[in-house]
């Protein structure tokens, strides 16, 4: 059994670029270009590819082996999702233990746990905006990139903004 955590790619894409902008040193632009190699950047657009085509075809091929979490909804429900988590692969879970995780994995509660080897708040408050990341240019080259290249969407919808 396999869970897997899917993000929205813009939002993904904003979050994993405030955290490591010093690191890479280029513009949001140049990062959104990534590097289909996969060695500028720890995640990037083509990452995101990658990973969503591949865990997309292990669900066509094995769906019941496969329980999709949306971030999203983690993000909204955290005891749902748990619960529907803890269904899937058989775990015996109480309401109070799942209750016990959701309480200690708050970001507050995860920023005091802030890993000394990543960029400093790595864990942040709030999630970023992509709106404040992609200008026209940056928007038309994502969708064209995805219309091309996406084969999995995990029900998002990449044509809206």
């Amino acid at each position: 059994r396999y869970v897997v955590l899917v993000r929205d790619i813009r939002t993904a894409l904003a979050s994993n670029y405030t955290k490591w902008r010093s690191a890479y040193g280029v513009s949001f632009s140049e990062y959104l270009a990534g590097d289909p190699r996969g060695h500028k950047f720890n995640s990037d657009l083509w990452w995101s590819l990658r990973f969503l085509n591949s865990w997309g075809e292990v669900l066509e091929n094995v769906p019941r082996r496969v329980t999709v979490i949306h971030y999203e909804t983690l993000e909204n429900d955290a005891s749902g999702e748990l619960e529907r988590i803890a269904h899937d692969l058989d775990l015996d879970l109480s309401q109070a233990a799942i209750e016990h995780g959701v309480e200690v994995s708050t970001r507050p509660l995860m920023q005091e746990k802030d890993d000394p080897r990543r960029p400093s708040g790595a864990v942040r408050s709030a999630t970023p905006d992509p709106h404040a990341f992609f200008d026209a240019a940056g928007k038309a080259f994502f969708v064209e990139v995805l219309t091309a290249c996406l084969r999995h969407d995990f029900g998002y919808d990449y044509s809206r903004w």
